[in-house]
């Protein structure tokens, strides 16, 4: 008698009988890799062109600059690898530069910096405030 009732309670497979499955289309078989570029060019000299038609300078110049400032960060004097050109944007907007207006050279997280705060002093002044006004515990 129990299992009258357990086979008419609703949910039972008696009322929800197993639906037939779809069949799925066969999935594509995955394209190979794409094989590795092969530059012809060798990666200095590709940094030396880049440095030549953006900024007008060599990689001599280049690592003559970042020796000058003892290979570290010219704002937060700390040593990196991802090396950026920074530049006078009120000469030269945009990423070519006349050569004369070049500042020193940052890494990623300086030039990123002064890039969002649009090279305006007062602005990063004002950050430089807020941020030791509000340090805690520091």
């Amino acid at each position: 008698m129990s299992s009258e009732i357990e086979w008419n309670m609703p949910g039972d497979a008696y009322f929800n009988p197993p639906k037939e499955k779809k069949k799925e289309a066969p999935k594509p078989t995955p394209k190979p890799p794409a094989p590795k570029k092969r530059y012809k060019v060798a990666t200095s000299e590709r940094r030396d062109a880049r440095l030549k038609r953006h900024y007008k300078m060599t990689l001599l110049e280049f690592e003559d600059l970042l020796d000058s400032q003892d290979r570290v960060c010219a704002i937060c004097r700390q040593p990196d690898m991802d090396w950026h050109v920074d530049h006078d944007h009120a000469c030269c907007p945009g990423n070519v530069t006349c050569g004369k207006c070049v500042r020193g050279i940052l890494c990623r997280a300086c030039n990123w910096t002064i890039g969002k705060m649009q090279d305006n002093p007062e602005w990063l002044r004002a950050a430089a405030r807020y941020v030791e006004d509000n340090a805690r515990g520091r």
